[in-house]
């Protein structure tokens, strides 16, 4: 039996690794891949790329970063004339992170030099030894993604929003002619909130990392809305498990059957849901991004019984 090794070598291992994966990212450096950012403000700057416009406080909470060092990061980026911050046509109060055309092309400079730098690595691997990197990498962020958790929240809070910025830039990147929620089938806050539904948050090192909800199309009859799992998550299970939550809340809610629409582009949303025991039927919406349409009858739990 292969001996366990001991906790100081683990820990003087790991932060060998450490340091050779953060000079070859560039984190040393104060001009990540030459484009005159910090990897910090680089970071902040491919996130917002990808949510904005966003609030500053759903930004913080989905970054996990400090008041404090985002505010002065996001002053810099401004005064770098990247980014705009004005005040929230909802709440005079927040204030709403946009990029200018400036920080969009300095994004576009951040992936082609990001795209570039990965390509190198590769270029010096065989196919099984590009196999053997994506398959350690694979597992180190499955063994690092802990305590995930799968809680109910304010289908208005902004862990929410934020999740569903993510969600909807992500269908917009993955749909040929982008995507736009309000020409979605509705799914309003109101509507995923108790008594109508259930708004579900995963969250992994206490970050918001997923999203998913469940409302109420007629009595008896739920529909799962606005799923998402965060790149990071995925291939863990997650997306099942919260599948199953879901689920769990529609029986709760009293129904006994939970339909759902996904589009053609999202073959693994697709796979998911027949894994899980879905089966396909005609048209019950006329949602403009759908071409699948799923139905499931649901079993009562347990404590549903009860009641």
């Amino acid at each position: 039996m292969e001996r366990a090794p001991r906790r100081e070598d683990a820990i003087a291992a790991a932060r060998v690794f450490n340091r050779f994966f953060s000079e070859s990212v560039g984190a040393l450096s104060d001009a990540h891949l030459g484009t005159g950012l910090p990897l910090g403000h680089a970071r902040v700057l491919f996130e917002i790329g990808r949510l904005a416009p966003i609030e500053m406080q759903a930004l913080r909470s989905y970054l996990g970063l400090d008041a404090g060092y985002l505010s002065r990061t996001l002053s810099s980026l401004e005064s770098a004339g990247l980014l705009r911050l004005t005040a929230s046509k909802v709440d005079g109060r927040a204030r709403v992170v946009a990029l200018t055309p400036k920080g969009k092309k300095r994004i576009e400079t951040l992936d082609d030099r990001s795209d570039d730098k990965v390509i190198g690595w590769l270029d010096r691997l065989s196919s099984e030894e590009t196999a053997r990197l994506l398959d350690a990498m694979s597992t180190i962020r499955r063994l690092l993604s802990f305590d995930i958790q799968i809680a109910p929240c304010d289908a208005d809070s902004s862990e929410a929003r934020v999740c569903l910025a993510a969600f909807f830039a992500e269908l917009a990147r993955r749909f040929p002619g982008g995507f736009d929620p309000a020409r979605s089938v509705s799914a309003d806050a109101h509507e995923m909130s108790p008594p109508n539904g259930r708004f579900l948050l995963v969250s992994s090192r206490g970050l918001p990392r997923g999203c998913g909800a469940v409302k109420t199309l007629e009595p008896g009859m739920g529909e799962i809305k606005r799923m998402w799992i965060h790149p990071e998550l995925r291939g863990a299970g997650v997306g099942r498990r919260l599948l199953d939550a879901l689920e769990a809340c529609s029986v709760e809610l009293g129904h006994h059957t939970v339909r759902l629409d996904t589009s053609e582009r999202l073959d693994e949303a697709r796979a998911l849901y027949r894994g899980a025991g879905y089966r396909e039927i005609p048209a019950y919406n006329d949602n403009p991004y759908a071409q699948h349409w799923f139905e499931k009858r649901l079993e009562p739990t347990r404590t549903a019984q009860r009641r």
